[in-house]
């Protein structure tokens, strides 16, 4: 009995151990949702806390118009190729979205404030998502 209890306390303190790397391939797994949530809030002029982008500078509008784009809130789709570079960034206690384009999603981010993330709408898809993922790797172990 105490070797069984032995055993799953080893099992246990690996699974600790490696949650960070179970919750990353779980999240993974599922990280072209992750950019299509993103995508699909900045589409609507939203940024991670569900707050409106922000505005169009009147000459911003103009060029919009000429190409029969929406201009009553930001949507940064002026190009169609922003949002074709997003990418996921897995760091070891949290992952970041983004462009490539770092330079120019910076610059976004800083004018714009919170466009990379996820609302809480979002956030609670996604753990419904990567739960059972992650449910099972560590059953894995344990």
């Amino acid at each position: 009995m105490i070797e069984e209890l032995e055993a799953m306390q080893k099992r246990i303190e690996v699974a600790i151990k490696e949650l960070p790397n179970i919750l990353n391939a779980s999240l993974k797994e599922v990280d072209s949702e992750i950019i299509k949530m993103n995508v699909g809030q900045q589409l609507k002029g939203k940024t991670a806390k569900n707050a409106k982008i922000g505005r169009y500078a009147n000459s911003t509008k103009k060029s919009r118009r000429r190409k029969g784009l929406q201009i009553s809130f930001v949507d940064l789709e002026d190009t169609k190729n922003y949002h074709q570079n997003f990418a996921i960034v897995y760091l070891e206690d949290r992952i970041e979205l983004g462009s490539p384009n770092t330079t120019y999603s910076q610059w976004l981010d800083k004018r714009y404030n919170d466009l990379f993330g996820l609302t809480k709408a979002n956030t609670k898809i996604l753990q419904k998502l990567v739960s059972p993922l992650a449910s099972k790797k560590l059953n894995a172990i344990l």
